[in-house]
């Protein structure tokens, strides 16, 4: 029994001290800011063009930061766009500043003399004196069904005259593209093309400007009539003004698709031109006596202007001088076309 209490026995553990100097057993406990140290964020500084810094007098707005934007993103300079107390404002890398700062400065300068579509530009702009353009259908309207026998003017005479007939289109008489823009059947008829024009044209003219607006509407109607007489069978005979509020839409559309792309490069153009279809879907095809043909043919007028209209204005929309000589010209050619009708 002694001999195996003897080997039981656990053995003594002995205590050594440390020695003076040693570093202390275990795994060693150093600082992390010793081990890893977090790089600076990036310094991201404000930049304008020279002579377009915030004094104070009233915010930057987002149109033109966006349009700033555009221009250091062809440019390929890494930049931001920041909301403080002055407004909208354009950031970029410290180092960077001074070569956004010049392309910045070329561009205005380059730019000078034009009023840019986006920058500073209200919504719907021109919206009132759009809708009085539109308003004048109804003058129209009550005009041409209106029996004058002194000037031997009759509703059915205008008609006659006006209507845009296939055949006739074709052997010559254009005029009739033109003026049948200006007829329509019943008042429900000029008031649907009123208030759905509305929602068209007022874009395109704040867009545009108001007299570039209407004379670009009034020719996509034209381009359209004149398209669907050539597909159309000879006796068809086509009325009223949807002709060229669907070229409207085709205006808005490609607007939306080259302009607001060269804004957003993610976004695709294909999306705006979509949405224009599936609108021409929903109100240009129903109803007993819809010239399907006239709509489409104004919405795909509409597309070409539309590209021809963006490209102009990547510079900025004309001056108020073209834009009265555009709303004349838009006013003027149904007043001749009537003239040419009437054998004047």
């Amino acid at each position: 029994m002694a001999i195996l209490r003897l080997f039981s026995r656990r053995p003594a553990l002995r205590r050594v001290r440390p020695r003076e100097g040693a570093p202390p057993e275990g795994p060693s406990e150093i600082p992390s800011e010793t081990q890893f140290e977090t790089p600076p964020p990036p310094a991201w500084v404000e930049a304008a063009p020279e002579g377009h810094r915030f004094e104070g007098v009233e915010p930057r707005p987002l149109a033109q930061a966006e349009d700033w934007s555009l221009v250091l993103t062809a440019r390929e300079v890494p930049h931001r766009v920041r909301h403080g107390a002055d407004g909208w404002r354009v950031e970029v890398l410290a180092a960077d500043r001074f070569r956004a700062e010049d392309e910045l400065t070329r561009y205005v300068r380059e730019n000078r003399g034009w009023r840019r579509v986006f920058a500073g530009r209200k919504s719907f702009a021109n919206s009132r004196w759009t809708l009085l353009a539109l308003g004048s259908l109804l003058l129209v309207y009550a005009l041409t069904n209106t029996v004058l026998p002194g000037l031997k003017l009759y509703p059915g005479r205008w008609y006659d005259l006006g209507a845009a007939v296939s055949a006739d289109i074709l052997a010559g008489e254009w005029w009739r593209a033109v003026t049948a823009l200006t007829l329509h059947a019943d008042p429900a008829h000029v008031l649907g093309n009123v208030v759905i024009g509305a929602a068209f044209v007022v874009p395109v003219c704040s867009e545009l400007g108001l007299g570039l607006g209407l004379l670009l509407v009034v020719f996509s109607g034209i381009g359209g009539g004149l398209m669907n007489a050539f597909f159309q069978q000879p006796a068809h005979s086509s009325i009223g003004f949807s002709t060229a509020v669907f070229g409207a839409a085709g205006l808005i559309s490609s607007l939306r698709a080259v302009l607001g792309h060269q804004l957003y490069p993610g976004r695709s153009w294909a999306v705006p031109v979509v949405a224009g279809l599936s609108l021409l879907a929903l109100l240009g095809v129903g109803g007993e006596n819809t010239d399907v043909g006239a709509h489409l043919f104004g919405f795909v007028a509409g597309l070409g202007l539309g590209l021809g209209a963006a490209t102009l204005v990547r510079r900025g929309v004309p001056g108020r001088a073209w834009q009265i000589a555009c709303g004349a010209v838009a006013f003027g050619l149904p007043a001749y076309a009537w003239l040419r009708a009437f054998g004047a």
